[in-house]
């Protein structure tokens, strides 16, 4: 069996990766990780899939915010998608990181107020009074 699996590899590694490849989704994962991932399983799963149905199938995978963005586009080869998913992908990042830099910048230059107000002051009771 073992020189058989040698020769031939999994036989269920075929119908795994179909499987995954149905299933994937982007989630959280880094654009450039996921499309790595993305094309092992087309690879593994020796898809017979034509350039549309990839096309698709990656694009319902990708997290909601870039299928927002690619909804108008229209790519007929998966490369050319992936590499415009990139670009895209960066963009939101810079946005992003541009956003948070603003909000840092304004909570620094905000006074805070102190949380208790000095026109009066906290009374301290003496134990020994009660």
């Amino acid at each position: 069996m073992t020189f058989f699996k040698n020769m031939f590899g999994d036989l269920h590694q075929l119908e795994r990766a179909r499987d995954k490849l149905f299933l994937i989704k982007q989630g959280k994962k880094n654009i450039r990780t996921f499309i790595v991932e993305f094309n092992k399983l087309l690879l593994l799963s020796s898809s017979s899939l034509d350039k549309d149905t990839k096309i698709i199938m990656f694009r319902r995978s990708l997290d909601i915010k870039l299928q927002d963005k690619l909804i108008s586009t229209k790519y007929t080869k998966l490369d050319n998608l992936t590499s415009a998913t990139i670009d895209i992908a960066d963009q939101l990042y810079r946005v992003k990181l541009n956003s948070r830099e603003v909000e840092e910048k304004s909570s620094v230059s905000k006074p805070t107020k102190p949380k208790h107000s000095l026109s009066s002051p906290p009374t301290l009771s003496d134990p020994k009074d009660n």
